[in-house]
Protein backbone atom coordinates (compact mmCIF):
# COMPACT_ATOMS: atom_id res chain seq x y z
CA UNK A 1 0.00 0.00 0.00
CA UNK A 2 1.86 2.87 -1.34
CA UNK A 3 -0.66 5.78 -1.76
CA UNK A 4 -1.16 8.53 0.45
CA UNK A 5 -3.25 7.53 3.80
CA UNK A 6 -4.71 10.20 6.43
CA UNK A 7 -7.07 9.07 9.27
CA UNK A 8 -8.76 11.83 11.04
CA UNK A 9 -9.47 10.68 14.56
CA UNK A 10 -11.40 12.18 17.77
CA UNK A 11 -10.60 12.41 21.22
CA UNK A 12 -14.27 11.97 21.92
CA UNK A 13 -17.31 11.50 20.13
CA UNK A 14 -19.43 14.12 18.12
CA UNK A 15 -16.49 16.32 17.65
CA UNK A 16 -17.60 17.02 14.10
CA UNK A 17 -14.90 14.10 12.16
CA UNK A 18 -17.37 13.75 9.20
CA UNK A 19 -17.61 17.71 8.22
CA UNK A 20 -14.01 17.93 8.59
CA UNK A 21 -13.42 14.98 6.67
CA UNK A 22 -15.48 15.97 4.33
CA UNK A 23 -14.09 19.95 4.13
CA UNK A 24 -10.25 18.10 3.93
CA UNK A 25 -11.47 15.81 0.87
CA UNK A 26 -13.33 18.64 -1.53
CA UNK A 27 -10.61 21.11 -0.55
CA UNK A 28 -8.49 18.66 -2.04
CA UNK A 29 -10.58 17.66 -5.14
CA UNK A 30 -10.67 21.81 -5.92
CA UNK A 31 -6.61 21.53 -5.76
CA UNK A 32 -6.73 18.70 -8.23
CA UNK A 33 -6.03 15.63 -6.38
CA UNK A 34 -8.35 12.96 -6.77
CA UNK A 35 -9.76 11.70 -3.42
CA UNK A 36 -11.33 9.01 -1.90
CA UNK A 37 -13.16 8.52 1.72
CA UNK A 38 -13.64 5.33 3.91
CA UNK A 39 -15.15 4.72 7.24
CA UNK A 40 -13.59 1.42 8.39
CA UNK A 41 -15.74 1.02 11.78
CA UNK A 42 -19.22 2.45 10.50
CA UNK A 43 -21.83 2.88 13.33
CA UNK A 44 -24.56 4.29 11.68
CA UNK A 45 -26.61 1.05 9.81
CA UNK A 46 -28.62 2.00 6.79
CA UNK A 47 -30.03 -0.13 3.64
CA UNK A 48 -29.06 0.99 0.65
CA UNK A 49 -30.19 -1.82 -2.10
CA UNK A 50 -29.53 -4.93 -0.80
CA UNK A 51 -25.94 -4.04 1.61
CA UNK A 52 -25.74 -2.32 4.90
CA UNK A 53 -23.95 1.17 4.94
CA UNK A 54 -22.51 3.21 7.25
CA UNK A 55 -25.12 6.68 6.71
CA UNK A 56 -22.53 9.04 6.94
CA UNK A 57 -19.65 7.27 4.70
CA UNK A 58 -22.44 7.21 1.71
CA UNK A 59 -23.74 10.15 2.27
CA UNK A 60 -19.95 11.86 1.84
CA UNK A 61 -19.21 9.08 -0.54
CA UNK A 62 -22.07 10.62 -2.71
CA UNK A 63 -20.95 13.91 -2.01
CA UNK A 64 -17.45 13.48 -3.41
CA UNK A 65 -19.06 11.92 -6.25
CA UNK A 66 -19.34 7.90 -5.43
CA UNK A 67 -15.21 7.26 -6.20
CA UNK A 68 -16.33 3.90 -4.14
CA UNK A 69 -19.16 1.20 -4.32
CA UNK A 70 -20.84 1.15 -1.65
CA UNK A 71 -19.50 -2.39 -0.59
CA UNK A 72 -16.59 -0.93 0.04
CA UNK A 73 -17.06 2.16 2.08
CA UNK A 74 -17.51 0.54 5.49
CA UNK A 75 -15.90 -2.68 5.74
CA UNK A 76 -16.98 -3.28 8.94
CA UNK A 77 -20.24 -2.13 9.98
CA UNK A 78 -21.29 -2.19 13.55
CA UNK A 79 -25.03 -4.10 13.62
CA UNK A 80 -26.37 -5.91 15.96
CA UNK A 81 -25.74 -9.34 14.51
CA UNK A 82 -22.01 -7.93 14.89
CA UNK A 83 -21.35 -7.10 17.79
CA UNK A 84 -22.86 -10.24 18.99
CA UNK A 85 -20.39 -11.88 17.25
CA UNK A 86 -17.53 -9.90 18.30
CA UNK A 87 -17.23 -11.53 21.30
CA UNK A 88 -17.35 -15.42 19.70
CA UNK A 89 -14.65 -16.97 17.68
CA UNK A 90 -16.18 -15.66 14.51
CA UNK A 91 -12.80 -15.94 12.99
CA UNK A 92 -13.45 -13.05 10.44
CA UNK A 93 -10.38 -11.31 9.56
CA UNK A 94 -12.09 -7.64 10.01
CA UNK A 95 -8.28 -5.90 9.65
CA UNK A 96 -7.97 -7.66 6.25
CA UNK A 97 -11.76 -6.53 5.11
CA UNK A 98 -10.82 -2.86 5.96
CA UNK A 99 -6.71 -3.10 4.19
CA UNK A 100 -9.00 -4.26 1.41
CA UNK A 101 -11.21 -1.71 1.05
CA UNK A 102 -7.87 0.86 1.31
CA UNK A 103 -6.39 -1.22 -1.67
CA UNK A 104 -9.57 -0.88 -3.48
CA UNK A 105 -9.66 2.55 -2.91
CA UNK A 106 -6.18 3.32 -4.26
CA UNK A 107 -6.79 2.15 -7.75
CA UNK A 108 -8.31 5.21 -8.48
CA UNK A 109 -7.27 7.66 -6.15
CA UNK A 110 -4.28 9.61 -4.71
CA UNK A 111 -5.02 10.30 -1.30
CA UNK A 112 -7.32 8.03 0.63
CA UNK A 113 -8.86 9.48 3.46
CA UNK A 114 -10.37 7.17 6.76
CA UNK A 115 -12.72 8.46 9.27
CA UNK A 116 -12.05 6.97 12.67
CA UNK A 117 -14.71 5.86 15.01
CA UNK A 118 -15.97 7.52 18.17
CA UNK A 119 -12.68 7.51 19.50
CA UNK A 120 -9.21 5.86 18.86
CA UNK A 121 -10.13 2.71 20.39
CA UNK A 122 -13.47 1.74 19.27
CA UNK A 123 -13.71 -1.40 17.80
CA UNK A 124 -9.90 -2.48 19.39
CA UNK A 125 -12.77 -5.93 20.27
CA UNK A 126 -12.62 -6.27 16.01
CA UNK A 127 -8.95 -5.77 15.77
CA UNK A 128 -9.78 -2.38 14.27
CA UNK A 129 -8.68 0.58 16.30
CA UNK A 130 -7.21 3.37 15.12
CA UNK A 131 -3.82 2.13 16.25
CA UNK A 132 -4.33 -1.32 14.58
CA UNK A 133 -5.72 0.34 11.37
CA UNK A 134 -3.10 2.94 11.24
CA UNK A 135 -0.28 0.13 11.77
CA UNK A 136 -1.70 -2.46 9.60
CA UNK A 137 -2.38 0.22 6.15
CA UNK A 138 0.75 2.61 6.82
CA UNK A 139 -1.63 6.01 7.71
CA UNK A 140 -0.92 9.30 9.41
CA UNK A 141 -3.90 10.15 12.27
CA UNK A 142 -5.04 13.36 12.22
CA UNK A 143 -6.22 14.02 16.19
CA UNK A 144 -9.67 16.26 16.13
CA UNK A 145 -10.42 17.07 19.28
CA UNK A 146 -13.23 20.48 20.55
CA UNK A 147 -12.11 20.31 24.39
CA UNK A 148 -8.91 22.40 25.73
CA UNK A 149 -9.00 20.98 29.52
CA UNK A 150 -6.92 19.07 31.04
CA UNK A 151 -8.35 15.75 30.49
CA UNK A 152 -8.14 17.00 26.70
CA UNK A 153 -4.28 17.34 27.00
CA UNK A 154 -4.16 14.11 28.85
CA UNK A 155 -6.57 12.10 26.27
CA UNK A 156 -3.98 13.66 23.57
CA UNK A 157 -0.91 12.40 25.40
CA UNK A 158 -2.81 9.39 25.44
CA UNK A 159 -3.50 9.29 21.50
CA UNK A 160 0.19 9.74 21.34
CA UNK A 161 1.62 7.16 23.45
CA UNK A 162 -0.94 4.77 21.63
CA UNK A 163 -0.09 5.85 18.21
CA UNK A 164 3.41 7.55 18.23
CA UNK A 165 4.78 8.81 14.89
CA UNK A 166 2.02 7.97 13.47
CA UNK A 167 0.50 10.34 14.82
CA UNK A 168 0.79 13.58 12.66
CA UNK A 169 -1.15 16.17 15.17
CA UNK A 170 -3.91 18.28 16.51
CA UNK A 171 -6.27 19.88 14.79
CA UNK A 172 -8.69 21.90 17.51
CA UNK A 173 -12.19 22.79 16.17
CA UNK A 174 -15.29 24.68 17.93
CA UNK A 175 -13.42 26.93 20.06
CA UNK A 176 -15.11 29.42 21.60
CA UNK A 177 -14.16 32.79 21.66
CA UNK A 178 -13.80 32.92 25.30
CA UNK A 179 -11.48 29.90 25.39
CA UNK A 180 -8.99 31.02 22.48
CA UNK A 181 -6.66 32.76 25.10
CA UNK A 182 -6.20 29.88 27.15
CA UNK A 183 -5.52 27.88 23.77
CA UNK A 184 -2.41 29.84 22.08
CA UNK A 185 -0.86 30.47 25.35
CA UNK A 186 -1.51 27.60 27.73
CA UNK A 187 -2.95 24.54 25.71
CA UNK A 188 -0.23 24.97 22.15
CA UNK A 189 3.10 25.35 24.18
CA UNK A 190 2.01 22.08 26.40
CA UNK A 191 1.51 20.18 23.72
CA UNK A 192 4.09 21.57 21.53
CA UNK A 193 7.06 20.70 24.29
CA UNK A 194 5.52 17.48 24.05
CA UNK A 195 6.31 16.89 20.54
CA UNK A 196 2.86 17.39 19.03
CA UNK A 197 2.03 19.56 16.88
CA UNK A 198 -1.00 22.07 16.20
CA UNK A 199 -2.36 22.02 12.95
CA UNK A 200 -4.87 24.59 13.97
CA UNK A 201 -7.87 25.53 15.81
CA UNK A 202 -11.69 26.16 14.14
CA UNK A 203 -13.93 28.89 15.76
CA UNK A 204 -17.03 27.52 17.19
CA UNK A 205 -19.47 28.12 14.65
CA UNK A 206 -23.33 27.52 15.60
CA UNK A 207 -24.28 26.62 12.16
CA UNK A 208 -22.28 24.13 11.86
CA UNK A 209 -23.59 22.18 14.92
CA UNK A 210 -27.13 23.55 15.32
CA UNK A 211 -29.88 21.85 14.01
CA UNK A 212 -32.33 24.29 12.54
CA UNK A 213 -35.70 23.84 13.80
CA UNK A 214 -37.37 22.93 9.91
CA UNK A 215 -34.64 19.74 10.87
CA UNK A 216 -36.01 19.14 14.36
CA UNK A 217 -39.39 18.89 12.77
CA UNK A 218 -38.33 16.16 10.46
CA UNK A 219 -36.20 14.10 12.32
CA UNK A 220 -39.26 13.76 15.30
CA UNK A 221 -42.10 13.63 12.99
CA UNK A 222 -43.03 16.78 13.89
CA UNK A 223 -46.17 19.48 12.97
CA UNK A 224 -45.08 23.13 13.32
CA UNK A 225 -48.41 24.63 14.22
CA UNK A 226 -47.06 28.55 14.73
CA UNK A 227 -43.98 30.61 13.34
CA UNK A 228 -43.78 28.48 10.43
CA UNK A 229 -41.50 31.23 8.91
CA UNK A 230 -38.77 30.97 11.45
CA UNK A 231 -37.88 27.03 10.58
CA UNK A 232 -34.40 28.13 9.06
CA UNK A 233 -33.53 29.29 12.90
CA UNK A 234 -30.57 27.29 14.51
CA UNK A 235 -31.19 26.22 18.12
CA UNK A 236 -28.09 26.34 20.39
CA UNK A 237 -29.37 24.42 23.19
CA UNK A 238 -32.45 22.75 24.81
CA UNK A 239 -34.00 22.76 27.72
CA UNK A 240 -36.44 20.21 29.05
CA UNK A 241 -39.75 21.59 30.78
CA UNK A 242 -41.22 19.34 33.94
CA UNK A 243 -41.26 21.37 37.15
CA UNK A 244 -44.05 24.17 37.90
CA UNK A 245 -44.68 27.61 36.69
CA UNK A 246 -42.27 29.63 39.40
CA UNK A 247 -39.45 27.37 38.94
CA UNK A 248 -39.44 26.86 35.96
CA UNK A 249 -39.37 30.50 34.93
CA UNK A 250 -36.19 30.75 36.87
CA UNK A 251 -35.14 27.77 35.03
CA UNK A 252 -35.27 29.04 31.88
CA UNK A 253 -33.89 32.65 31.88
CA UNK A 254 -30.11 30.92 32.55
CA UNK A 255 -30.08 29.91 28.62
CA UNK A 256 -31.11 31.80 25.18
CA UNK A 257 -31.53 30.97 21.90
CA UNK A 258 -33.10 26.91 23.29
CA UNK A 259 -35.75 25.02 22.36
CA UNK A 260 -37.66 23.91 25.54
CA UNK A 261 -39.75 20.36 25.06
CA UNK A 262 -42.37 19.14 27.23
CA UNK A 263 -45.13 18.21 27.52
CA UNK A 264 -48.52 19.36 25.23
CA UNK A 265 -49.98 19.34 28.57
CA UNK A 266 -48.28 22.10 30.58
CA UNK A 267 -49.24 25.12 29.59
CA UNK A 268 -47.80 26.66 32.80
CA UNK A 269 -44.64 25.32 31.41
CA UNK A 270 -45.65 26.48 27.99
CA UNK A 271 -45.82 30.60 29.48
CA UNK A 272 -42.92 30.84 31.42
CA UNK A 273 -41.12 29.29 28.64
CA UNK A 274 -42.15 32.39 26.47
CA UNK A 275 -41.41 34.99 29.00
CA UNK A 276 -37.78 33.86 28.31
CA UNK A 277 -35.22 34.02 25.46
CA UNK A 278 -36.84 31.09 23.70
CA UNK A 279 -36.30 30.13 19.75
CA UNK A 280 -39.07 26.95 19.94
CA UNK A 281 -41.31 25.46 21.91
CA UNK A 282 -41.49 21.47 21.34
CA UNK A 283 -44.90 19.76 22.36
CA UNK A 284 -44.61 16.49 23.24
CA UNK A 285 -47.59 13.68 22.99
CA UNK A 286 -48.93 15.81 19.81
CA UNK A 287 -51.27 17.26 22.31
CA UNK A 288 -52.34 20.89 21.19
CA UNK A 289 -51.90 23.74 23.94
CA UNK A 290 -54.12 26.22 24.83
CA UNK A 291 -55.10 29.40 23.03
CA UNK A 292 -53.19 31.54 25.36
CA UNK A 293 -50.46 29.41 24.51
CA UNK A 294 -50.49 29.87 20.96
CA UNK A 295 -51.31 33.98 21.70
CA UNK A 296 -48.78 34.31 23.28
CA UNK A 297 -46.03 32.64 21.14
CA UNK A 298 -47.79 34.12 17.46
CA UNK A 299 -46.89 37.36 19.82
CA UNK A 300 -43.08 36.42 20.89
CA UNK A 301 -43.01 34.92 17.13
CA UNK A 302 -41.87 31.24 18.50
CA UNK A 303 -42.49 28.48 16.72
CA UNK A 304 -44.86 26.05 18.09
CA UNK A 305 -43.71 22.19 17.18
CA UNK A 306 -46.10 19.15 18.32
CA UNK A 307 -43.78 16.10 18.62
CA UNK A 308 -45.63 13.21 18.20
CA UNK A 309 -43.43 11.14 20.95
CA UNK A 310 -43.48 11.30 24.38
CA UNK A 311 -40.94 13.35 25.98
CA UNK A 312 -38.27 10.93 27.08
CA UNK A 313 -38.17 9.72 23.67
CA UNK A 314 -38.64 12.91 22.03
CA UNK A 315 -34.96 14.11 24.17
CA UNK A 316 -33.37 10.75 22.96
CA UNK A 317 -33.69 11.84 19.36
CA UNK A 318 -33.10 15.01 19.90
CA UNK A 319 -29.65 14.21 21.71
CA UNK A 320 -29.01 11.29 18.83
CA UNK A 321 -29.42 14.41 16.36
CA UNK A 322 -27.58 17.30 18.10
CA UNK A 323 -24.14 18.05 16.36
CA UNK A 324 -24.63 15.41 13.14
CA UNK A 325 -27.84 16.89 11.59
CA UNK A 326 -27.41 18.26 7.88
CA UNK A 327 -23.30 18.51 8.24
CA UNK A 328 -23.66 17.17 4.56
CA UNK A 329 -25.60 20.56 3.37
CA UNK A 330 -24.01 22.04 0.99
CA UNK A 331 -24.39 25.26 3.03
CA UNK A 332 -22.48 24.03 5.93
CA UNK A 333 -20.40 21.56 3.59
CA UNK A 334 -19.19 25.29 1.99
CA UNK A 335 -18.92 27.10 5.57
CA UNK A 336 -16.61 23.68 7.00
CA UNK A 337 -14.26 24.91 3.80
CA UNK A 338 -13.74 28.06 4.57
CA UNK A 339 -13.22 27.39 8.21
CA UNK A 340 -10.45 24.97 7.49
CA UNK A 341 -8.75 27.29 4.19
CA UNK A 342 -8.72 29.69 6.74
CA UNK A 343 -7.44 28.04 10.02
CA UNK A 344 -5.43 24.63 9.28
CA UNK A 345 -2.37 24.90 8.20
CA UNK A 346 -3.07 23.11 5.21
CA UNK A 347 0.46 23.27 3.36
CA UNK A 348 2.22 21.81 6.28
CA UNK A 349 0.08 19.47 7.80
CA UNK A 350 -0.15 17.93 3.63
CA UNK A 351 3.56 18.07 2.87
CA UNK A 352 4.66 16.21 6.28
CA UNK A 353 2.38 13.20 4.64
CA UNK A 354 3.73 13.64 1.58
CA UNK A 355 1.36 16.11 -0.47
CA UNK A 356 2.05 18.95 -2.90
CA UNK A 357 -0.62 21.31 -2.83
Amino acid sequence: MAGIKLIVASTEAQTGKSAVVLGLSLLLKEKGLSCAYIKPVGNLPMVVGSNYVDEDAYLINEALGKPLPTSAISPVLLTNELREKALSSSGVDHIGNVKAAVEKAEENAEVVILEGAADIHQGISLGVSVPEISEAIDAKVLLITKSIGLQATDEILAAKRDLGDRLLGVLFVSVPEKNREMLDLVVKPFLQRSGISVYGALPAKAELTSATIGELTQALSGKIITGESQSNDYIESYMVGAMGQERALRFFRRKSGKAVITGGDRADVHLAALETPTKCLILTGNLYPSQAVIAKAEEKQVPVMLAPQDTFTTVQIVESITGRIGFHQDRKVQLMKQLLDANLDFGRLFETIGIKV
